[in-house]
């Protein structure tokens, strides 16, 4: 039976890898990585070194969360995250192809796609002017004109 107890290890370290789904803390799968590394120890090492596994496992659970974890949480709640999708177009400047009045909408071509364009503070913008996209309305941009800011 002791022989086959880097099984066990394998069981507990996948077991923890995917318990991490549940959670993000980075604790888990970190831990689950450490099982996994023992695992591997213990099926390499002879039975008369059984403590090694343990040894592995106590110095790769340190050594991971003290240098890895906090690259990966770095890297999960990063404020320099690229933008994407209609966030990736807010600030962008364009040129406005269809005059927006108070009651009419206007239209500007941002990369390939026509976008309905209104007036953010409710002034008449003139067609050909740049503009600066300051916030989407459902499915129409915001703007007011870029040399205002």
């Amino acid at each position: 039976m002791a022989t086959f107890i880097w099984i066990a290890w394998l069981v507990v370290g996948a077991a923890l890898i995917v318990g991490e789904i549940f959670t993000v803390s980075f604790y888990l799968c970190l831990i689950g990585v450490s099982c996994l590394l023992a695992g591997a120890a213990a099926f390499f090492l002879p039975l008369s070194l059984a403590y090694i596994p343990l040894i592995v496992f106590l110095i790769s659970v340190v050594l991971l969360v003290v240098f890895l974890r906090p690259v990966c949480l770095r890297m999960l709640y990063s404020k320099n995250s690229p933008k994407s999708g209609t966030d990736s177009i807010i600030g962008k400047t364009v040129t406005l192809r269809k005059a927006v009045t108070a009651d009419s909408l206007g239209s500007v071509k941002v990369y390939s796609d026509m976008w309905k364009a209104a007036s953010y503070n409710g002034e008449d913008i003139a067609e050909g002017k740049i503009v600066r996209i300051v916030g989407i309305d459902g499915n129409k941009l915001l703007v007011e004109p870029a040399d205002e800011l």
